[in-house]
């Protein structure tokens, strides 16, 4: 599959609520219609997605309406009094066609071109969102792509959403990870585990869903690196959609083998990553510098051996076998 081009942004007056704001007043009104005729029996509406169980593509159905008896009279040719002209009009007018598919639904589709790119990206986007599930098996590329993309649109996913990606992402990554209740977790979201002869590393997340001009201070960063030190972790993640305030920033220095800061920027490129599929060798994320901050803090006792840090999120196996031998060999 390859990765989904940049979509468009859409204007403020086709924002998520005027586009939900449009599908329910197409639908009152058909079924205003029917009711008006006593055709409104064994019918109702559902989105393209639980209908056709499919991804929306371009020039989206805005809604479908499923449909037996009066209904599938009128659109069967079972009787010709005029209805079906008269529902024809009635959907020109509010500015959409429809079709029907497979004998008892109709798909509605949005006549002017801008409404109906701002429908592709909405119901692209809510399918998207489908995909941010705890208990599926597999995350999609797509979803990946998605973001990786578009980064801003982390703000329009809530916070537990927020969590489900950063699991699935760190998944994704080859880590063995626990995703917390979101309620009631001690402050701590996700906790990844890595196991190797070597001694296993726990990292511990914390995740902060916040808008753009509300930055992390403080407290959150000490409260992670509390509970890192309380559960014997090696280290602590904290990522926000938003920024960090200095004395958030002056902490996690004093801390910079233990504690990381992350930003939607990172989750960003952690989406590109993982459209490439699962890096196999972690090695490969870990910068020098903090490799020597390692091995420093190792020379130093600060941190224990066996167990050391990561860098972009964990050390692989082939640095931490470096590591030990740099910490058991004198130099």
């Amino acid at each position: 599959m390859t990765s989904a081009p940049p979509l468009p942004i859409r204007p403020p007056s086709y924002d998520d609520a005027a586009l939900e704001a449009r599908i329910k007043a197409l639908q009152a009104a058909v079924e205003f219609w029917a009711q008006q005729r006593d055709m409104w029996e064994d019918c109702g509406f559902q989105s393209f997605a639980h209908r056709v169980g499919a991804e929306p593509g371009e020039n989206a159905c805005v809604t479908v309406l499923y449909f037996e008896g009066p209904f599938y009279n009128m659109f069967n040719g079972t009787w010709d009094d005029g209805s079906e002209t008269s529902f024809g009009e009635l959907i020109a007018s509010l500015g959409y066609e429809y079709e029907l598919s497979d004998h008892v639904s109709a798909h509605f589709y949005a006549l002017d071109p801008a409404l109906c790119a701002a429908f592709d990206d909405y119901f692209h986007w809510q399918w998207v969102c489908g995909l941010i599930e705890p208990d599926c098996a597999d995350i999609y590329e797509e979803l990946y792509a998605h973001f990786a993309h578009r980064p801003d649109d982390l703000h329009r996913i809530n916070w537990r959403e927020f969590e489900i990606l950063l699991f699935r992402i760190f998944q994704n990554q080859g880590f063995t990870a626990e995703l917390g209740s979101g309620r009631a977790d001690g402050g701590v979201d996700i906790r990844l585990l890595q196991r190797d002869p070597l001694g296993d590393i726990l990292t511990l997340v914390q995740a902060k869903h916040y808008a753009s001009h509300r930055k992390v201070g403080l407290e959150p960063v000490q409260a992670l690196f509390g509970a890192a030190q309380a559960d014997g972790a090696q280290r602590g993640i904290v990522v926000t959609t938003s920024e960090y305030l200095p004395g958030a920033r002056a902490f996690a220095a004093r801390h910079n083998v233990q504690l990381d800061l992350r930003t939607s920027n990172d989750v960003a490129e952690w989406c590109r990553t993982a459209t490439a599929g699962i890096v196999q060798d972690k090695s490969k994320l870990v910068a020098p510098e903090h490799l020597r901050n390692i091995l420093s803090q190792l020379r130093e006792g600060r941190i224990p051996p066996p167990r050391a840090a990561c860098s972009d999120l964990l050390i692989g196996f082939k640095s931490m076998a470096y590591v030990m031998r740099y910490n058991h060999f004198p130099h």
